[in-house]
C-alpha cells in the first residue's frame, strides 16, 4: 500500500496497539495533515424552487449547481489554502480573479479575492491548523473517557440539552433526535436521571 508520511504504516497506526490513543490514531495522526470533518445530510431537494427562484428549464446546468450547493457537505474545514484547494479546485487561490467571490459545491467555504481571504458558508466552520487540532486532540480523550467509563460499568443515559431556551420556553436536547427513547430508560421525572446541560 502506498504510504502519505514517515514511520505510520502496518501495525504502528491504526490498531491502537502502541498505547498512544484508544481511538488508534496515535503515530497515524503525528503522518497525516487533516483537512476537515465533515458529514451529508441526506434530504430533498425541491425541484419547483428555492430561494434564488424556480430553476430555468432550458439551463440544466442551473439545476445541477443547485442540486450541488443542497447537497454539499458540511461541517468543520481547515482554514489552509493547499488543503481547500487540493478539496475543490473551483476556490484554489491562484484559480480566482482579484476581485472575484467563489462559493465551493463540494465543502462549506468561499473565497472572497477582493478580502483575499476563506469564509465559511451554510453549515459551515472554519478553524486554524492549530485550533483542529486542540479539537481533535479534546475529541480523541472525550472517546478515551467514554471508552473507560463504558468498561468500569457505567452506561447510564445522560443526554444533552441546551442552557438556552427557546421563545416558548423549551430547550432542545438530544432525546428529541433520538430512535432509542422506548428502551432507553431516561426520564426526568426520576430523580437519578439527569440532562448535561450545553
Amino acid at each position: 500500500g502506498a504510504s502519505t508520511g514517515g514511520g505510520a504504516a502496518g501495525g504502528e497506526a491504526g490498531d491502537g496497539a502502541s498505547g498512544e490513543s484508544g481511538t488508534g490514531f496515535g503515530a497515524a495522526q503525528d503522518a497525516l495533515i487533516p483537512a476537515g470533518v465533515f458529514y451529508y445530510k441526506i434530504r430533498d431537494f425541491n425541484i419547483d424552487g428555492d430561494k434564488d427562484g424556480i430553476p430555468d428549464p432550458d439551463e440544466p446546468a442551473d439545476l445541477q449547481k443547485r442540486m450541488r450547493k443542497n447537497y454539499r457537505m458540511e461541517g468543520i474545514v481547515v482554514n489552509d489554502a493547499a488543503l481547500i484547494g487540493a478539496m475543490d479546485e473551483k476556490v484554489a487561490k491562484d484559480s480566482i480573479t482579484a476581485a472575484g467571490k467563489t462559493e465551493s459545491l463540494v465543502i462549506p467555504v468561499k473565497y472572497d479575492g477582493k478580502k483575499k481571504e476563506y469564509a465559511s458558508v451554510g453549515g459551515g466552520h472554519l478553524l486554524g491548523t492549530d485550533e483542529f487540532r486542540q479539537l481533535l486532540e479534546e475529541t480523541q480523550k472525550q472517546v478515551q473517557r467514554i471508552c473507560e467509563e463504558i468498561c468500569q460499568g457505567e452506561i447510564g443515559a445522560v443526554p444533552k440539552r441546551e442552557k438556552q431556551t427557546r421563545m416558548d420556553g423549551s430547550r432542545v436536547s438530544a432525546c428529541q433526535y433520538c430512535g432509542f427513547q422506548s428502551i432507553c430508560g431516561f426520564d426526568p421525572a426520576i430523580p437519578s436521571c439527569r440532562y448535561e446541560e450545553v
